[in-house]
This record gives C-alpha cells, structure tokens and sequence, in this order.
C-alpha cells in the first residue's frame, strides 16, 4: 500500500505526492498569518490546475523524497524530521511542516523579530564608564567600573574595541578591580561569568582562540590592545569618589543582532529577552507579528538552548519573512541580520550552503536545524526551514541538509518557461 506524503499529515512516502498551498486551501490564510504579501492572483487553482502545477516539480519531490530515505538509511524516522520550503506565494514542498519540532538556535530568528519591533534599527545601548581612583602615566590607580555594558559583556568583538578605547584614553594598566555592573545578569547562562569577556577582550595576551576569531572576522588589521588588571572581576566597586571617564554607546542593535545570529550567542540572545520583559513578552510580541497559530510554537527561552523549544517548519519560516518584511520596510534586508554563505564564517563554517543563502542554523546534541532563504534562477528566493532530530547525528543532519538545498539550487538553477520569475528581489 502506497503513503503518501501531505502537507496535512506529514507522512513518508513511496509517491512523494506534493501539495501546493493553493491545494490545501491554505495560501490566502498562510500569507495573511505569516505576514506575507499577498499574492498576486487570489483566484484558487483547481484540483486539476493543481494536478497540472504538481507535474511541475517532480524532480524537487524526488529530491526530498532522497533525503528522507537517506535519513531513514541511517536509522532516523523520517516522519520526525521537519521540511517547508515556499516562495513568498506558494508551497514548493513540506513534510511534517506544521507538526512541533526541537527548534534550538532557530529560537534566536524569533528573538530577532522581537527585538526588531521593540527597538529602532538604530537603537544603542548605553554604559557608563567610571573609576574611583585616578590616571597617571599610563595607570589608573583605582577601580575600572561598567554600569550596564550589554555588548561589552557580551560580544567579545566589542570587548576588544572597549581596550582599543582604553589605550587611546592613555590607560596601559588598571591597579584596582574591574567592576561591572550588569542588571541582566541572571538573566544568562552562566551569571557568575559577566565581565570574563570583558577582561579578556581588553588584554591580547590573554586572548583564547575563540577570542582571536572574533579579533579576526571583526577587527583584523586594528591595534591589539594589552589592558592589564591587576585586580579582581567584581560586581561591585569599592569606596572612593566616582567621577565618568565617559559614556560608552553600543553598535546599533541591529548589527547586534547579526553578532548574535552570526556567532549564535545564547547569552546575548537572553539579554535582549531579559531587557524587553521577559519570555512572556517575546511570545506575545511573535504571535502578535506573525498572527501564527499559537500551537505551532511553544517558547521557554530566547536562545534556543534546551528541546523544550518547539516550533513548526512553517512558523519558522513565517518569522523569517516577518522579519524581511520589517527589514524591507527599512530599506534593509535579511542578510543584515542573519550571516550570508560564501561571505561570512561564525556558524556557517565547514558548511557547504550555497552562496548567497541567508540563514540561521540550530544546533543541539541530537538537534539540527536550518532556517532562511536560498536565491534560485527559477523560484527566486526560495525560504525553507529544516529541522532534524532524533540522535547523535548532528553533522550527518548537517551535510545532508547542505546537500539537500544544492540539489534544490541546481533543479531551480534555470527560470521555467511560461511563468515569471517569484520571490523576492535579487541580492
């Protein structure tokens, strides 16, 4: 007896049936609900229109169904794996695209759009840098304090440029503690490690490796600053007169949000969930921009660690065209909020994603997921979510998935005849 597989039930199957959001009578609602434009034509296609449109992709269904059975080869049931992929008007193909799966750093897309609508693009932070001691030759006889210093606790790039700054101002050594101030502090994975990077950041020559990428994909070529702190990282500082050094402000949140998505910082992520209220406030304000169905994604933090975050393929995909939707509105685009393949490394490293793709990937033990748009000839900008799970086969998940959207890319590599080119404008 022959399966099928459906959008409405996900199943694995031997004729690989595609349906069309058009064929489920979901395209008017999906694009409403996810944000979406709408579409062109609102007539609904007929089912034998729809049997004429599914003559269209067989090799794209064929391809999908390869990747299931290779993930059923290696021992996964492929009813457990998540795929939607869509132009911005219609269903190109799904299986178990609205069932819950472990989304892990695809959390972060909706931390995204959640901080996207509670700030301006152009929004920064600020700290206040202060000391209770005084500056001569080069030493700051006292404490160094941050009172706030989101980014500089956070983003080890910022950490380097904060001891760039200190050796402009003059300051080689700081004889006291440095004293960071942070009102979030509970709110990240590891509290009692605020101000770690920071200390790093501002003294080369006690960079780790993982310091040393950031210095290289964010400051290359830049002075290496050699800030030493003789004392202790304390929250607190200790009695003396204070007196502002200056009032340091953050790179725009914007670019702070491609760090995060870029380098996937979990705890930059739930600093920006901690600074708007809170998860509560995050699921209110996704479902509130998305109108996605609330059962379709279930949200316990903001960075994704853990599998109790649950989302479809399709909400997912239906945050990252918010999200572009937002972005065009600002004349920006994906790309500057998610790292973009054969431009950037950070999480995208030893990933064969094809060029041009924008995405956000998501990682757990037994977790991968994939999430963005990947530019075609024929489909213009196809976006897509992939979400596996069910072992330890990360990096089997991973160049499966790379293989899977080469071999999209390569079907859609020439614009079909007869119809005109869908999706969003070329890059």
């Amino acid at each position: 007896m022959n399966r099928t597989l459906s959008v409405r039930c996900g199943c694995w199957n031997k004729t690989q049936e595609v349906k069309t959001l058009f064929e489920v009578g979901l395209l008017p609602l999906w694009l409403k609900v996810a944000g979406v434009i709408e579409p062109r034509s609102p007539a609904i296609a007929s089912p034998t229109e729809m049997i004429s449109q599914q003559r269209l992709e067989p090799e794209s269904a064929q391809i999908l169904a390869s990747y299931l059975k290779q993930l059923q080869a290696a021992g996964f049931d492929p009813q457990r794996q998540g795929v939607w992929l869509q132009t911005e008007q219609q269903l190109l193909l799904s299986t178990g695209g609205d069932k819950l799966h472990s989304g892990a750093s695809l959390t972060k897309a909706a931390t995204t759009l959640a901080v996207l609508h509670h700030y301006p693009l152009g929004h920064r932070f600020r700290s206040q840098i202060r000391t209770n001691g005084s500056l001569k030759a080069g030493i700051l006889s006292g404490d160094l304090i941050v009172e706030g210093g989101l980014d500089l606790v956070l983003m080890p790039a910022a950490a380097i440029a904060f001891g760039q700054k200190l050796q402009n101002m003059g300051i080689q050594q700081v004889r006291g503690d440095l004293v960071v101030q942070f009102p979030d502090a509970n709110a990240l994975v590891d509290p009692d490690s605020v101000g770690t990077v920071l200390r790093e950041g501002i003294n080369a020559n006690q960079w780790s490796e993982e310091m040393q990428r950031h210095y290289q994909q964010h400051l290359a070529g830049t002075p290496k600053p050699t800030v030493v702190v003789t004392g202790t990282l304390k929250p607190w500082a200790n009695s003396g007169q204070m007196r502002d050094l200056w009032t340091h402000q953050s790179p725009p949140i914007l670019d702070m949000v491609r760090y995060m998505n870029l380098h996937s910082s979990n705890d930059l992520a739930e600093a920006f969930v901690a600074d708007m209220g809170g998860v509560e406030v995050l699921m209110d304000t996704v479902l509130a921009q998305t109108q996605l169905p609330p059962q379709e994604i279930q949200l316990q933090n903001g960075s994704g660690l853990g599998v109790e975050n649950r989302m479809s393929p399709r909400a997912v995909t239906g945050i990252f065209l918010a999200i572009q939707n937002k972005l065009a509105a600002e004349q920006r685009d994906l790309g500057d909020a998610f790292p973009i393949s054969g431009q950037d490394i950070g999480t995208l490293e030893d990933r064969e994603i094809p060029l041009g793709a924008v995405v956000k990937t998501g990682t757990l033990w037994n977790v991968s997921a994939l999430s963005g748009y990947f530019p075609t000839a024929q489909r213009g900008r196809v976006w897509f979510t992939i979400m596996n799970d069910g072992g330890d086969f990360v990096e089997g998940f991973r160049q499966r998935q790379d293989q899977l959207l080469a071999r999209l890319t390569a079907a859609w590599s020439e614009p079909s005849q007869g119809s005109p080119r869908e999706g969003s404008p070329p890059m």
